[in-house]
């Protein structure tokens, strides 16, 4: 049951965030964006400090108060180093969807061709996961 929640959560933030994503089609608060903001920058903390599980949360966090795709990229680091290649996969590949005219749209689409996966969705044996970092600057509003 434990090695399926990191996949509930991902499911259930793939179904909940585009519906937020509409709810907050206005601009966000000042409030949503310093909240972002926190977020992130303490995503980026823990993630530099080898913590990737809760840079993970994070970064989803930061997500969830202004649904910036940018996020995303930080969110699938810190899924690549903990292991959870097929999630990480999922979450570049949403990233490209809700950012389809994306200026790194070739390095991220070979990022996600190097991210083999065996039947189970976990990395193939002998392949490290990845501790790609997530962008350093805060994420635009």
């Amino acid at each position: 049951m434990k090695s399926l929640l990191p996949l509930l959560a991902c499911a259930l933030l793939w179904t909940v965030a585009p519906s937020r994503v509409h709810a907050q089609a206005a601009a966000p608060t000042a409030e949503q964006r310093a909240r972002a903001r926190e977020a992130y920058t303490r995503g980026q903390q823990l993630f530099d400090a080898g913590q990737f599980e809760p840079a993970q949360a994070a970064f989803e966090e930061a997500y969830v108060h202004v649904p910036n795709p940018i996020v995303l990229l930080g969110v699938a680091s810190a899924q690549e180093a903990r292991g959870l290649r097929s999630e990480a996969r999922v979450t570049l590949e949403r990233y490209l969807r809700e950012s389809p005219n994306a200026r790194d749209r070739a390095s991220i689409e070979a990022r996600i061709a190097a991210l083999p996966l065996s039947a189970s969705g976990s990395s193939v044996a002998g392949t490290a996961p990845s501790t790609t970092p997530p962008p350093r600057a805060t994420p635009p509003s």
